[in-house]
């Protein structure tokens, strides 16, 4: 064995050295490639981590504006979902789930859950469960059905996809149409339906400048469909937007302490749970009349001249009756009722609050 290496191996013996040294510190070093594989390791890794970064990025911004894509899968038996605002309640309780590596506790709770398709098509689901450490939510054929519709598998030249559908008077009526990304999996873009009403209020200032009045509008939307709405003129003038937007702000106020109480009377009488009703969030563009709404009624040379009446928005926060947030204003559908719009505006928000054209519901 003294000359191993002059007989038995063709490579160098201080080649040899080097090499099981280089194994030492560094493991990866004998890492096997493919043997088409033509390219630098560095790069790859650093575009598999922009990609990674791209999808977290992009999942993010997806859960933050209320949509998610979610995996329509014929294997699992429950749906999943990883995004609590899309369950109207939820009961807490921890369960394991089986997946290919093996059982894993990422069920936190379960409850009923409501989820708006591409296409608008609304789909209730009594026992959805609720993990949000999954990487993407399943929806299950059971689900499906269950909301009364039918599900065929259909192909076009190299592209699969799946149908949703009913059989209405012996035609059949295609619902949703979804990709497939692989055998048996099928990906959608999926909304959030609201569990409690929205409110969007907007103010145009000086709508009709002859007589200094402006305009007031606001609209609820609930499950994405208008249930209340208002617009008219101002009955005094404001001397500045944040002066109109305030006013806008106090009627829509007004209308929602009068919309909880009809809820709270309403939820018994048809057999729904009786409780405290979630926060009503209202949607405002005006970033200072947000500001003075939280602060409340503040005697300054800005605001001394509008009466502290007008401030009850602020009251209702404290009481925890409302929420005002601020939205960019080509989301604000009382923008509708205010002011004249871009056409891709208007075809955007009139599609926010449940107005659609007949041929798009053939």
């Amino acid at each position: 064995m003294g000359n191993h290496w002059a007989k038995n191996c063709r490579t160098p013996k201080h080649l040899c050295e080097l090499y099981m040294e280089s194994l030492k510190r560094n493991p990866e070093a004998n890492m096997v490639r493919d043997p088409g594989y033509d390219g630098d390791d560095d790069d790859d890794l650093e575009d598999v981590q922009d990609h990674q970064h791209e999808s977290d990025k992009v999942d993010h911004m997806e859960m933050k504006s209320g949509m998610d894509t979610i995996v329509v899968d014929s294997g699992t038996s429950h749906t999943i979902l990883r995004d609590k605002r899309f369950f109207i309640h939820l009961t807490h309780k921890v369960a394991n789930i089986t997946t290919i590596a093996g059982t894993a506790s990422l069920i936190e709770a379960y409850g009923h859950a409501n989820i708006l398709l591409p296409k608008g098509t609304n789909l209730e689901i009594e026992d959805a469960l609720y993990s949000p450490s999954s990487n993407r939510s399943l929806l299950s054929f059971k689900d499906i059905r269950l909301n009364g519709f039918h599900i065929e598998t259909m192909g076009e030249g190299s592209k699969e996809f799946l149908q949703i559908y009913k059989i209405t008077q012996g035609n059949k009526k295609v619902f949703e149409t979804i990709p497939a990304c692989g055998t048996g999996l099928y990906y959608a873009q999926t909304s959030l339906v609201e569990a409690n009403a929205l409110v969007f209020a907007d103010a145009g200032y000086l709508s009709d400048p002859h007589y200094a009045r402006s305009q007031t509008g606001y609209v609820f939307t609930h499950g994405g469909t208008a249930i209340s709405w208002w617009f008219m003129k101002q009955t005094m003038a404001a001397t500045s937007s944040n002066y109109a937007e305030i006013l806008a702000m106090h009627e829509a106020s007004r209308e929602s302490v009068w919309m909880r109480s009809m809820t709270q009377h309403i939820r018994p009488t048809c057999g729904m749970i009786k409780g405290k009703d979630p926060t009503t969030i209202l949607y405002e563009d005006n970033a200072a009349c947000i500001a003075q709404l939280k602060d409340g009624y503040i005697k300054g040379d800005r605001t001394k001249h509008i009466l502290p009446k007008f401030f009850f928005t602020h009251e209702l926060q404290k009481a925890g009756e409302v929420q005002v947030l601020q939205v960019r204003s080509s989301e604000n559908s009382a923008d509708l009722f205010t002011k004249s719009l871009p056409t891709s505006t208007f075809k955007k928000l009139i599609w926010k609050i449940g107005m659609r054209r007949l041929k798009d519901l053939r």
